[in-house]
């Protein structure tokens, strides 16, 4: 059984990584997080609806 709480843990530690990293660059705009928000709210496995 894998622990949640650790896989949340280390997702959101990945996004804040890649974030960080864009934001880095000088040169991060709104379109340089979707792809590290779009993993993080995937890797949740929650069900959204909009």
């Amino acid at each position: 059984m894998v622990d949640v709480s650790v896989t949340k843990k280390n997702a959101i530690e990945k996004y804040v990584a890649e974030i960080s990293r864009q934001l880095a660059t000088g040169n991060a705009t709104e379109h340089s997080y979707r792809l590290p928000l779009t993993d993080i709210l995937q890797s949740s496995r929650l069900t959204i609806y909009a």
